[in-house]
């Protein structure tokens, strides 16, 4: 049964400023006492901020579950989300879609890394309107009058220490080359950057994955383990039993609407090292996902 009440709130702010969604889970962290497990997630159109677990599962150092099967534990636990028309919010640690195994933190060992919950409070925000489910129905007016300054807000800027340089890269091709075998069919150079910090992860989120282009960021704390990341883009999306895969494709940056990017994928027709980039995602990700659909 589900004990939550729904409160819906509208915010009104004096400033002509879009609500800071890092200075809202800054709030509820500092004003609030909000503690782990919370994320923060913001994708085209909205954010979501969820905290206080429900029920949780995590799985970290191989522990058996009551199952022996952490994958069952998991469609449980997202089977008990939607009865309560609520969601299970986490990660898993797989190197692949196909890989049953992850690394722990040292890598000394190889088993599921996972962990998720289901929230007990979830904030979202689109276009400055509050909704808010949970216990707490006078949240979205405190959210709304913020002891925040929006344009003042600002959390520790953190520099890097360490960056992949152009000789570095250029090496990293080479070995890479080298390497290159039969059943080695991809090989993705990532930009490495290293920062010497030790504090709220918040911080490194605002000052990293917020400044680089992504579809999707999102935040997560479960207390042992954090995670701060920014997507380019959706690689696959499950909706009613139907997989969609948009693997990446090309080097080219994505456009400013749907007209832009329509005349870039008209473009990568006639390009042959960019279509045969994109025709080599779509073969590898057929392949991963073959054994599933």
């Amino acid at each position: 049964m589900n004990y939550s009440t729904l409160c819906i709130g509208s915010l009104h702010n004096d400033i002509d400023q879009s609500l800071n969604p890092v200075a809202v889970l800054h709030w509820l962290k500092t004003g609030k006492k909000v503690a782990p497990p919370y994320y923060l997630h913001i994708y085209p159109g909205g954010v979501e901020i969820g905290w206080e677990a429900k029920a949780q599962l995590t799985c970290l150092n191989g522990e058996k579950t009551e199952t022996h099967n952490w994958v069952y534990a998991l469609k449980q636990l997202c089977d008990e989300a939607a009865c309560d028309n609520n969601k299970a919010f986490g990660y898993i640690g797989f190197d692949a879609c196909d890989s049953t195994q992850g690394f722990s933190p040292d890598k000394s060992t190889r088993f599921p890394l996972v962990q998720f919950f289901i929230p007990k409070h979830r904030i979202r925000i689109k276009n400055d309107a509050v909704e808010y489910i949970g216990t707490d129905c006078h949240l979205p007016e405190e959210i709304a009058q913020m002891p925040i300054s929006q344009p003042d807000f600002r959390l520790p800027r953190i520099s890097p220490c360490t960056e992949f340089s152009e000789d570095d890269f250029i090496h990293a091709v080479a070995r890479a080359k080298q390497r290159m075998s039969y059943n080695l069919s991809k090989v993705v150079l990532s930009r490495y950057i290293g920062f010497d910090y030790d504090g709220d992860l918040l911080a490194l989120f605002n000052s990293y994955c917020l400044q680089q282009k992504y579809t999707d960021a999102i935040f997560m704390d479960f207390g042992q383990v954090s995670a701060a990341i920014a997507s380019p883009e959706l690689l696959l999306q499950i909706d009613a039993g139907v997989l969609t895969a948009n693997p990446l494709g090309g080097t080219r940056a994505a456009g400013e609407n749907a007209s832009e990017n329509s005349l870039t994928e008209k473009s990568f027709l006639c390009d042959r090292k960019e279509l045969a980039e994109h025709v080599l995602g779509l073969v590898q990700m057929l392949a991963e996902l073959q054994p599933f659909c």
